[in-house]
């Protein structure tokens, strides 16, 4: 399912020591750029150009952990996502690549992914929510091909200084 087909106000919870656990709120995320690959952390950061998920997943947090204070999973227009040792990662064509071992794999890569939430974390005096992927989907770019469009900061031109 793709994060469209999510509703918010049908999501199952449950509770463990105190923090909510989410049953199958599991899908697909916009398509969005890799820029530094794999952490040692075993974590990814997909800056997502979608202006509608990027509103909708505030929603989705805000929905799913009241808890103060939260540290959220989206800096901006990036993304966190943990990623496992046996994660799955597939090319465009569905083609079974392996998975990402070490720092740094995927940089550069536009990709997609199919991800879990399956619960609230406390950790350092804050909370927040796990989210983990579950699939991969690399994107080889093509001469004719566009670039995913990333916000980005911009500077000013030198002319801008007179």
């Amino acid at each position: 399912m793709k994060w469209l087909g999510v509703n918010l106000n049908d999501i199952e919870t449950t509770y463990s020591r105190g923090l909510a656990r989410f049953n199958g709120l599991k899908f697909q995320i916009p398509r969005g750029l890799c820029q530094y690959g794999l952490s040692e952390y075993k974590s990814i950061n997909v800056e997502i150009g979608n202006k509608a998920f990027i509103n909708w997943w505030r929603e989705l947090e805000a929905k799913l952990c009241t808890e103060e204070p939260f540290n959220s999973n989206l800096k901006g227009t990036s993304l966190r996502l943990k990623v496992d040792d046996g994660t799955p990662v597939f090319d465009s064509e569905r083609n079974y690549l392996g998975s990402f071992t070490t720092a740094g794999e995927g940089a550069g890569k536009e990709m997609s992914c199919l991800i879990e939430v399956t619960g609230v974390y406390f950790f350092n005096n804050q909370y927040g929510l796990t989210v983990k992927c579950s699939q991969i989907m690399v994107y080889e770019p093509t001469p004719d091909e566009e670039s995913v469009a990333v916000p980005t900061h911009a500077l000013l031109s030198d002319d801008d200084d007179e």
